[in-house]
């Protein structure tokens, strides 16, 4: 119950600093470009804060906004930990070899999650390769409202499985079973962050993907 925590309601940061962050990112008042925003974060997670919002034409949003000083804290985090392990390796206890890559992948796949252009990339990509599965939705975002540390797609309404009834529960299981096998056995290109976070049943009754910071390829 307490790690749930950690999936959306993760303590927000100032929203003013997010705003700040946004604009830098984007070069411009949020003003030019959203008609609405705010005022207060939807979601909050360790790496960043989803705010709700709409763009000139009437397009609902999301928006995401990567936490200040995150790279830095984690970077520091990391050397850390590589630096322990190295230690516990050398000192014989566990007779363990090779800690230190343990952290290095670890450390890939966070870095990697800190650039949303990236993770832009990942749900196109997501998106083309799932493209047979008929009730699976993968947010498009908006490549001129997307950058490094802010990014932008469409919103998508649904509710995560906690919030569900027995049936409902039981048809997103069912999705999530099937699409996780289409990723391991026929496209390769895999969700490796499947949280009860990143998942939604929509008032469609379909199943929407959301977070591609973190994917990886298996050979099929």
């Amino acid at each position: 119950t307490e790690l749930q925590e950690l999936c959306d309601k993760v303590p927000s940061f100032d929203n003013k600093i997010a705003f700040d962050t946004l604009e830098r990112e984007l070069g411009c008042k949020w003003q030019e470009v959203y008609s609405e925003l705010g005022p207060d974060p939807v979601a909050a997670a360790s790496l960043g804060q989803v705010y709700k919002g709409k763009l000139h034409t009437g397009e609902r949003v999301a928006v995401k906004v990567q936490r200040p000083g995150v790279l830095r804290r984690i970077a520091l985090d990391l050397h850390i930990s590589r630096m322990a392990l190295i230690w516990l390796e050398e000192s014989g206890l566990n007779g363990s070899e090779g800690l230190a890559n343990i952290v290095d992948r670890v450390g890939q796949g966070i870095f990697q999650e800190l650039d949303y252009t990236r993770e832009a990339d990942n749900a196109d990509a997501f998106r083309r390769a799932l493209r047979f599965l008929n009730f699976v939705i993968v947010p498009r975002h908006h490549a001129h409202l997307t950058g490094r540390t802010v990014l932008t797609q469409e919103w998508i309404d649904g509710e995560p499985m906690k919030n569900l009834g027995e049936e409902a529960q039981l048809k997103m299981v069912q999705m999530g079973v099937e699409c996780s096998s289409a990723q391991l056995f026929r496209t390769g290109l895999v969700h490796a962050d499947p949280h009860e976070g990143n998942l939604l049943f929509t008032d469609t009754g379909k199943l929407a993907l959301l977070d591609f910071g973190l994917v990886c390829r298996v050979n099929n």
